[in-house]
């Protein structure tokens, strides 16, 4: 679940969060400080035109890649396996979105005073109205002390209305 100024934003399983407002996978390379992130860039391209460089240091470069190319991994991880002594790389591996940077966009878009509907369909994302799971559900405003009741309280009425949903 996740919620922004008390209202619940979107609730679903890791990998339905991950799946659907995630950033895709991460290709991680391990290299030496004397390494050309544009040639690593240029060849991870090759096989997959949309990577883009997300994050680099002397020691490492992590590459976005969109989750619909997960077909071309494979490929892409033996041409830079290949090219590894060319290219100043020590190793490199895939990882998917981890729900802390998937809570970190949500967040960060509601922060901003944005609703998420903006950030899905700015991402090419099917709207949160499509799936009643999804909708946006205002929470009751709790007192400033949290008693034992209107904890259980919120916890029934939070199972209630997750009950009557499809998963």
């Amino acid at each position: 679940v996740v919620m922004a100024h008390g209202k619940l934003q979107v609730a679903g399983s890791s990998l339905f969060l991950k799946s659907q407002y995630g950033l895709g996978y991460h290709f991680d390379i391990a290299k030496n400080a004397d390494a050309d992130d544009l040639k690593i860039l240029s060849l991870i391209q090759s096989h997959i035109p949309e990577a883009k460089i997300e994050e680099t240091n002397h020691t490492s470069l992590t590459i976005n890649v969109p989750r619909e190319r997960v077909d071309c991994f494979a490929d892409t991880l033996e041409a830079l396996e290949a090219k590894k002594d060319e290219l100043r790389i020590s190793s490199s591996g895939v990882a998917s979105t981890s729900l802390e940077e998937v809570f970190l966009n949500l967040a960060s878009e509601a922060e901003m005073g944005a609703d998420v509907t903006t950030f899905v369909e700015k991402n090419s994302l099917s709207p949160l109205e499509s799936s009643p799971i999804h909708q946006k559900i205002e929470f009751p405003v709790s007192e400033s002390h949290f008693s034992a009741s209107s904890q259980l309280r919120t916890l029934f009425w939070k199972k209630s209305l997750m009950r009557n949903r499809v998963v």
